[in-house]
């Protein structure tokens, strides 16, 4: 299970569809990352991220299951600011992690190596509320944390 020293969780609204950008500067060992469509304490997906790896989690009662995961191709650098951006579209999440510099221009996304992205499918949460957590990490910065919900596609049914 996924132990959570400190957490921020926007609880006053609950999220479908959403594209999320967050800028962070690590200054110290540990893991840091994001949680997203939190039924409960015990029930969410998370995306937690270390100076080497990234991977996207699911928790389910209480018990994690790793959905997918890779090392970055190049370790995160201290005192340098990063960008994570994650797209949720009904069952699918993409992440994308860059040095900010790289960030800037958005094409960068499209060629991203595979080491600095990750893309899984799941359906056991379909919304659910959404924040950041820190994990055996004593000195972290975020910046620039921007929400953006996206219209939900419904599929017409067929009478």
């Amino acid at each position: 299970m996924l132990t959570l020293i400190s957490k921020a969780v926007i609880r006053s609204r609950k999220f479908y569809d959403l594209t999320f950008t967050i800028d962070v500067r690590l200054n110290a060992e540990g893991s840091f990352g994001l949680i997203f469509r939190q039924v409960d304490f015990f029930n969410y997906y998370a995306i937690v991220v270390d100076k080497k790896s990234m991977q996207i989690i699911k928790i389910t009662d209480g018990s994690s299951e790793v959905l997918t995961g890779n090392l970055f191709k190049e370790q995160i650098q201290e005192n340098m600011w990063y960008n994570m951006k994650l797209t949720i579209k009904k069952d699918k999440f993409q992440v994308f992690f860059v040095r900010e510099i790289d960030a800037k221009d958005p094409e960068r996304y499209k060629n991203m190596p595979l080491e600095n992205s990750l893309e899984a499918r799941d359906q056991s949460f379909k919304s659910g509320h959404f924040g950041v957590f820190v994990d055996y990490m004593s000195r972290i910065m975020f910046d620039n944390f921007v929400v953006t919900p996206l219209p939900c596609e419904v599929e017409p049914v067929e009478k």
